[in-house]
């Protein structure tokens, strides 16, 4: 066999066993920085979520005030024009007043006419409950130090073990003359 391929076999060899302790390295450190980022981030982001979630309700329920608001002005302006049907319906609706000589139909059975009527303004979805039970496992103070130490291990871990073979060679000092 001819020297220059044992050469390139070794050569192969070198850049095969490197590519295989970047590897390591890599599943290692991302590991380790998924477990960190998990510890750290998760907690903010789903109170983001919470607070979110919040704000959206308090919008669908200051819609919802709005739109009250607008119809009872419009209820006060009809009101005061003197709309004797209106009159009578208030009569109605707000002091159970009955005339004796009319008779109220009421197919459903639900007492009298609502004057004012809201539209249905559907409530945002809360967030999603598997991640609140994620962060609430994460948020007890022995799951967190155990995950960190374990992020901690898992970069150690990446940088000793899979460290280039040689950084830790021994070299000869140089000869003293």
């Amino acid at each position: 066999m001819a020297p220059g391929r044992e050469v390139d076999r070794s050569q192969a060899a070198r850049v095969f066993f490197a590519a295989g302790r970047l590897v390591g390295f890599l599943v290692s450190a991302v590991t380790a920085l998924g477990i960190l980022a998990a510890v750290t981030l998760l907690p903010a982001y789903a109170a983001m979520l919470s607070a979110r979630y919040d704000r959206d309700c308090e919008k669908c329920r200051l819609a919802g005030m709005e739109a009250l608001a607008v119809a009872n002005d419009r209820l006060i302006a009809a009101a005061q024009e003197g709309d004797p049907v209106l009159i009578k319906r208030l009569a109605m609706s707000q002091l159970g007043y009955r005339p004796a000589d009319e008779t109220i139909a009421d197919p459903n059975g639900i007492g009298p006419v609502q004057l004012v009527t809201l539209p249905h303004i559907p409530r945002p979805a809360p967030p999603a409950g598997n991640l609140q039970r994620i962060v609430e496992r994460l948020t007890d103070p022995n799951t967190r130090r155990g995950l960190l130490a374990l992020a901690a291990g898992a970069m150690m871990t990446a940088m000793l073990a899979f460290s280039p073979p040689e950084k830790y060679r021994k070299t000869n000092p140089p000869a003293a003359k």
